[in-house]
C-alpha cells in the first residue's frame, strides 16, 4: 500500500506537537487569546505541508500556540490561539524526497518527507511576531537557501 502522508518520524512528531498544543488551551482562564492565521511561501510557493509554532519571548505571561500548514495556510482558532505579546516563530516544512520507502512498523509505503527549510527557521528560528488585538495575521516569505 503506498501513502501519501508524511514519514513515520515526522507523523510522531506531527501528533506530539499537536498533542502538546492541545494541552496548552485547556482550563486556563489567563489573558485573553486570539485567532492566528496566515499563509507561508517559500521561494514564492505556498509549502504543502508542516507545522508552525509561536513560542512566547515571556514564558510567564503567554502559551504556546501554533498548528498545522496545510497548502500554505494555517488557521489556530482562538482557544488554541496566542496571548498578546512577542512570539519567536518556528516554521517547518515536510518537504517530498521524491523516494519511496517501507514504514518499520507496518511495512506500509510511503512517500519520504524531510526537513526543507534551514535551521534558521525553526531549530534556531530568527522570526518574530507581536500579537495584539489588531495584529492576527502573519504571512511568511521565505527562501529555501
Amino acid at each position: 500500500m503506498v501513502s501519501a502522508g508524511m514519514s513515520a518520524p515526522y507523523r510522531l512528531v506531527a501528533l506530539a506537537s499537536l498533542c502538546l498544543l492541545a494541552g496548552c488551551g485547556r482550563e486556563y482562564s489567563g489573558e485573553r487569546r486570539y485567532p492566528l492565521s496566515g499563509t507561508v511561501r517559500v521561494d514564492a510557493q505556498p509549502i504543502e505541508a508542516g507545522a508552525i509554532s509561536f513560542i512566547p519571548i515571556d514564558y510567564d505571561k503567554q502559551r504556546v500556540s501554533g498548528g498545522p500548514i496545510t497548502n500554505g495556510v494555517y488557521s489556530v482558532e482562538e482557544p488554541r490561539g496566542a496571548n498578546g505579546g512577542q512570539y519567536r516563530v518556528e516554521i517547518r516544512w515536510y518537504k517530498k524526497t521524491g523516494r519511496l520507502v517501507r514504514d518499520p512498523l507496518t511495512g506500509d509505503l510511503y512517500e519520504e518527507r524531510k526537513e526543507g527549510l534551514p535551521e534558521h527557521y525553526h531549530q534556531e528560528s530568527e522570526l518574530t511576531a507581536e500579537v495584539s488585538p489588531g495584529r492576527t495575521t502573519f504571512d511568511f516569505d521565505l527562501k529555501s537557501q
